[in-house]
């Protein structure tokens, strides 16, 4: 018989059988297992719904058929100080990088028209897309030049994507230019990923 004012309640009785946990109430283990089921699922979708590239693209991006290509020209000083062995360089055009290899305007220019995918204008507002091309250099001391892009809305001027490519520092003069033709391609191939995916249709769209 139970005191006064206390509830009536069987209590949940564990006995040990073996190596077998046995439970009075075996709806309370079907519950927990049921619990780390859906938790399980929940984490699984999370780390779907986070997965690289499932953030969405612009969708003027996708629909940009028309492309102004702005050079913003670089802030790499000459090489070629007191101190200094890194070549005679493109002062304020791609630091260390000879005279000889086409500027990051030029490189891009060249590669979006051999691509065809745009058509290529000479003023921002007859433009649906804006590619501004930019090489800055952070360490003098290093003396790598680094390309980045950025793709503007020429309305607003407001960045939909960007890019950035470091031409790898080099002691021959080939190799560094070699390595700014190569980060060169990176960019103009980051690009060109870019298009694929906003071209491709959304997922639930093919199902």
């Amino acid at each position: 018989m139970s005191k006064l004012g206390a509830p009536n309640c069987k209590p949940i009785r564990f006995v040990d059988r073996g190596s077998k946990l046995d439970i009075g109430r075996s709806d309370v283990l079907r519950q927990v297992c049921a619990l780390v089921i859906l938790s399980t699922l929940s984490s699984l979708c999370a780390i779907a719904a986070d997965k690289p590239g499932s953030a969405p693209i612009p969708t003027q991006i996708g629909a940009g058929k028309r492309v102004f290509v702005s050079n913003m020209g670089g802030e790499c000083q000459n090489f070629n100080s007191p101190g200094l062995n890194f070549g005679a360089g493109q002062p304020l055009r791609h630091g260390q990088v000879s005279a000889a290899v086409p500027t990051a305007y030029e490189g891009l220019y060249s590669a979006l028209k051999t691509w065809g995918r745009f058509e290529l204008v000479f003023a921002p507002g007859d433009a649906d897309l804006v590619f501004q091309i930019h090489v800055v250099c952070p360490s003098i001391k290093e003396g790598h030049p680094v390309l980045e892009l950025q793709i503007l809305d020429p309305e607003t001027r407001i960045a939909l994507w960007g890019f950035s490519e470091i031409a790898d520092p080099a002691e021959l003069q080939k190799n560094r230019d070699a390595n700014f033709e190569r980060a060169l391609t990176r960019l103009t191939q980051d690009v060109k990923d870019l298009f694929s995916r906003a071209d491709s249709p959304p997922v639930s769209a093919t199902k």
